[in-house]
């Protein structure tokens, strides 16, 4: 311990009793020792602050969500409500698709009904609020999370355990695989979406004209939106190609009583016909309504088939390529079962909500006690998720997978703690 030394002429330091400590004096800028206030008492110690990028540091993990630093290729709208594909883009390009032809029809053919019919308005009415609810119903198909699933932290993934596992559904065997790069195993009927890279949660396929993954939370709007789409393009091919009749008519009607009444030849309809006249432009936008209509309904209405027979065995686009076609599908609980899994149940929560501050998943990764590098049995090595990124229990996967008797082998809840 460093002795104390003392000037000459100045007082003798305090004798001190036993047990009593040291007093310590800090020393100003100047070196001196600062003059005390209230009677000769030491000067508190100054209050320890936290450096500038500590601050800022705190004040990121604060402020920022889950979907900010989201290692998955969504694009996040709206603060992270909206989640879409990388191709977010397509789906208005896809709405235009749909937009300009329905004005086309409102502006050239449904003028020949207002004139022509009684209550004729009600075609143009029908076109426009049948286009709107198709687009509408794009949109929601295009911003909602498809089901995407949470990920493993990269510093616990699991080691050592094997890449497939079996698992009885309905008395089928079903395989799941860990997948490398979201660290999980997937539950039954999640696939990887190469494209929104992440598992998502009853995987349906990717669609580049929605720019978004179809999955298990967006599959009834996507079945809504082409359904829809197929009956506007068969309302607008049908009124066209009466249009287009009542086109050709009107002008013969107006050329046979010029005629008559001028006792001449019957002239060509372009140039005296009196209805060629008033709605000069419907030929021409009629006949490409018409070609359009007749290229586009065959591969949207045989989607539309197509998805309806998937509804009906409780199938998924995915599945439906890789199954056989005398296999047994695991999910089908018989036709009217299967539509009201998809019609008739609520829209399942998300599994990750990206609008959670990040310093919440931070902390419920420090409060883990579980060792993840080697996947032990105690707890499967799954780390505790935070309520942001909560993984799907045995229930939820019970859900996933729509049985009538819940024929589930017990490695299915195994499975869901070892996500």
């Amino acid at each position: 311990m460093a002795s104390a030394s003392v000037s000459p002429g100045s007082a003798p330091p305090p004798s001190l009793e036993r047990g009593q400590a040291l007093p310590t004096a800090s020393l100003d800028t100047d070196g001196q020792e600062p003059s005390s206030s209230g009677g000769g008492g030491a000067a508190p110690p100054p209050p320890t602050t936290t450096t500038t990028a500590e601050q800022q540091q705190q004040q990121r993990e604060v402020t920022e969500r889950v979907y900010m630093s989201w290692p998955g290729s969504e694009t996040f709208f709206c603060g992270g409500r909206c989640v879409s594909g990388p191709d977010w883009r397509n789906a208005f390009a896809t709405a235009g698709l749909i937009l300009v032809p329905t004005a086309l029809f409102c502006a050239f053919v449904a003028p020949v009904y207002i004139d022509e019919v009684q209550q004729g308005w009600l075609v143009a009415a029908a076109a426009a609020v049948w286009a709107s609810m198709t687009v509408t119903v794009l949109m929601i198909t295009a911003c909602t999370d498809p089901g995407i699933l949470p990920r493993r932290d990269p510093a616990r993934r699991l080691t050592g355990v094997p890449q497939q596992r079996h698992v009885a559904v309905n008395g089928v065997d079903v395989v799941i695989n860990l997948n490398r790069t979201c660290g999980i195993y997937q539950p039954p009927r999640a696939h990887h979406c190469s494209v929104n890279d992440d598992c998502i949660e009853k995987f349906d396929h990717h669609c580049p004209w929605v720019g978004n993954t179809v999955g298990l939370r967006n599959y009834r709007y996507f079945l809504a939106m082409i359904f829809s789409l197929s009956l506007l393009l068969f309302f607008v091919l049908i009124a066209s190609c009466v249009g287009a009749f009542h086109y050709h008519y009107a002008n013969v009607r107006d050329d046979h009583v010029k005629s008559i009444g001028d006792g001449e030849p019957t002239p060509a309809p372009s140039q005296t016909s009196t209805f060629t006249v008033k709605h000069g432009g419907i030929g021409a936008v009629t006949i490409f309504l018409i070609i359009l209509c007749t290229l586009t309904l065959p591969f949207v209405g045989g989607l539309t088939i197509f998805h309806l027979i998937l509804v009906s065995r409780n199938q998924t686009t995915y599945e439906n390529f890789k199954a056989n076609a005398q296999e047994r599908s695991a999910y089908d609980i018989g036709c009217l079962r299967n539509w009201y899994s998809v019609f008739g149940t609520p829209v399942p929560a998300t599994k990750v909500k990206f609008r959670d501050p990040v310093h919440n998943a931070r902390a419920s990764d420090e409060d883990d006690t579980g060792d993840a590098s080697n996947g032990d049995a105690s707890n499967g090595g799954m780390h505790s998720y935070p309520s942001s990124v909560s993984l799907p229990n045995a229930a939820t996967m019970r859900d996933a997978m729509p049985t009538s008797s819940r024929d589930v082998s017990r490695d299915t809840s195994d499975i869901s703690m070892e996500m």
